[in-house]
């Protein structure tokens, strides 16, 4: 029933996103009250409303980083709207169970769901800069903690690490990855505490979480190094988490780290 009801979403929203582009970019701004006051009427309406936004992001086309000044209001309500709902939606979970272990509000997982895909779909192109001041980063990592979003968080994660710097904003994209890359280094170590101390019965999601997070590092230091290498002591902990990772006794962690030692 819930799978159904995601996907009847998801088409509308595809429809309600190719009308929009239909217009250009002028129809944008315009679509941004509507969705708002959508959002606002509850989990199911902000789901449709995280839903239209992935889809406006997944047409936009032919855009190019010249047209991104254009879009910049827009981008930025965006990157407001997606913060805003991830906040309120997860509290409302954590709320009903907070040891989030059998999360009954379905609801509100179906729309923080919807809300982490739009936010993966705008972090392959948004400026990593917007990502981290208008908080969608900061809402991601909130998520990283609780095990029904890791996956998808996990992923929003890993695409920031791909992206690659641009020259007109150096400075500040390499602050903000440099933040990325603390995020990361800051929920290594928990995570691989968790594989060494959880059960049988949780051990396989703890380490695919340790596993995805050493992607991440790698992925990050291979496109980004630059911000990092200045700092010996950043650089210093950095090698030894990736030593770790590398000498740990399940062998899937030890592999995972190998590309980044050869």
């Amino acid at each position: 029933y819930w799978q159904h009801l995601f996907r009847s979403r998801s088409a509308t929203a595809t429809l309600v996103a190719k009308v929009i582009w239909s217009g250009g970019t002028s129809l944008l701004d315009d679509l941004l009250s509507p969705v708002t006051y959508l959002s606002k009427s509850g989990p199911d309406d902000a789901e449709l409303a995280a839903f239209i936004l992935k889809w406006i992001s997944d047409f936009r086309g032919g855009l190019c980083e010249a047209d991104l000044p254009e879009l910049d209001e827009f981008l930025t309500n965006v990157m407001l709207l997606l913060s805003s709902l991830i906040e309120k939606h997860s509290e409302s979970i954590i709320a009903e169970r907070p040891d989030e272990l059998m999360v009954s509000t379905e609801k509100d997982v179906l729309t923080v769901t919807s809300c982490l895909l739009a936010a993966n779909a705008y972090a392959e192109w948004v400026p990593v800069v917007h990502l981290v001041k208008h908080g969608l980063v900061k809402r991601c990592e909130s998520l990283l903690h609780l095990s029904r979003f890791q996956t998808y968080a996990l992923k929003f994660f890993k695409i920031l690490c791909q992206r690659r710097r641009p020259l007109t904003v150096a400075k500040d994209y390499d602050d903000a990855m440099s933040h990325v890359f603390e995020i990361l280094m800051s929920i290594s170590q928990d995570s691989l505490t968790k594989v060494a101390a959880c059960s049988d019965f949780s051990s396989e999601r703890e380490l695919n979480v340790a596993e995805g997070i050493c992607d991440c590092l790698f992925t990050l230091v291979s496109s980004n190094m630059q911000c990092i290498i200045a700092d010996t002591i950043k650089t210093s902990c950095f090698l030894r988490q990736m030593l770790e990772y590398y000498q740990h006794y399940k062998i899937a962690l030890h592999f995972q780290s190998l590309p980044f030692w050869l």
